[in-house]
């Protein structure tokens, strides 16, 4: 209801209206534009005959003054059609943008957060045969999809045939890659006649999940398991069985077609609104792919590092000082400041800056001395000078 809100203030307030939004705004009126012109198009075409007799009839016969009336008539019931039909376009189309204001901004912005969701992937860094458009659009499904559905529910009438088609398509292809996440759970249940879905889940599934979903700052109850569930196969389609990742694949792909078709559809929609993803969240989804990319590579280099071990390049000590010195750097932030407080007064502040400077860099040598370290380690397993 926040968002109606939002959008009812701004049409009430036209402080902040630029030339583009009153443009689209008054193009309400003249949308579907179909029936304006096939009105036009009859009335030019019934006006016709008149205008040919007219001109060539005198002024004063009886034919002449017949075809005047009718022309007159025409026009003036052909005003009056267009007028009427292009109030009632405008009442529709103000009621669909109302009603639909949320399906309307989630479709018109979603190659946006498309591309947003792109950012930094790559084709060859995706599991299987997915793409990095088929895993950017996974993390919108869950988003976008309960939009479109609940729009198709409270409020099919206000879209057009074609519209509805492409809607149906996205429909079902979210509801594809649900039913596909209840199976995944289904396989991974022991018996759930008993107890809590959550806790019959069988173990890795169940660990998985429950480090997913601290990750992603939610609370698992039963109600919302499969919605966890079906986030945690989009993130991870590798877990799934090959017919079942090109099942997710096929579904991502018609979501996103049936999304793009929609997308055209809305070109001229006067759309308000602030985020389709709140900020907080898409910053927390950011987060957590950095962190991946992070883990990602942190994980190669150890596997890197351990194959020199086997090659001779590296012994077993190296690589334990190696990954001792790489705990150490990602704690070595930290500095005692209570401590720092604790030997000063609490009034002498040249002290305790200069104490907590010498401090930062004390840390930041030793940082940098650990860090060198460890380039040399890694040039010594590639096989380089350890210089």
């Amino acid at each position: 209801m926040n968002q109606l809100h939002f959008l009812q203030d701004f049409l009430e307030n036209t402080k902040h209206k630029s030339a583009k939004d009153f443009f689209l705004y008054i193009l309400l009126a003249f949308r579907p534009v179909t029936t304006l012109v096939s009105c036009l198009v009859f009335v030019i075409a019934v006006s016709i005959p008149c205008v040919i007799l007219m001109s060539k009839s005198p002024h004063d016969s009886t034919v002449y003054n017949v075809s005047f009336a009718l022309l007159t008539g025409i026009l003036a019931s052909g005003f009056v059609s267009l007028i009427i039909e292009m109030a009632n376009n405008f009442r529709h189309n103000h009621q669909r943008l109302l009603v639909l204001h949320e399906y309307l901004f989630a479709v018109a912005k979603y190659e946006k957060y498309v591309d947003w969701c792109l950012h930094g992937r790559k084709d060859d860094d995706c599991p299987g045969d997915f793409t990095a458009r088929n895993m950017a659009v996974s993390e919108l499904i869950l988003e976008a999809g309960p939009i479109i559905e609940s729009a198709y529910k409270n409020g099919r009438e206000f879209m057009s045939l074609k519209e509805l088609r492409y809607v149906i398509t996205v429909i079902e292809a979210a509801s594809k890659i649900g039913e596909l996440a209840e199976s995944y759970a289904s396989e991974n249940l022991k018996d759930a006649s008993e107890i809590s879905l959550y806790e019959n889940l069988k173990e890795p599934l169940k660990s998985k999940i429950t480090d997913f979903a601290e990750d992603v700052g939610i609370s698992i109850v039963d109600d919302q398991l499969m919605n966890v569930v079906a986030d945690y196969i989009l993130t991870n389609p590798e877990e799934l069985a090959e017919y079942e990742q090109n099942e997710l694949k096929y579904n991502l792909e018609q979501f996103d077609a049936g999304m793009k078709k929609l997308n055209s559809f809305v070109k001229l929609e006067p759309i308000y609104n602030n985020e389709l993803i709140p900020f907080e969240k898409r910053f927390a989804k950011y987060n957590r792919k950095i962190h991946k990319e992070f883990t990602k590579a942190d994980e190669n280099l150890r596997k890197m590092l351990h194959q020199a071990v086997e090659d001779g390049n590296l012994t077993e000590e190296e690589y334990d000082e190696f990954l001792r010195l790489q705990e150490e750097t990602k704690n070595s932030d930290k500095i005692d400041f209570d401590s720092i407080f604790d030997r000063h007064d609490i009034d002498d502040d040249e002290a305790i800056d200069a104490e907590m400077e010498a401090a930062v860099k004390r840390q930041l040598a030793e940082k940098q001395n650990k860090l060198k370290r460890m380039g040399q380690l890694i040039h010594k397993a590639e096989g380089r000078s350890l210089e």
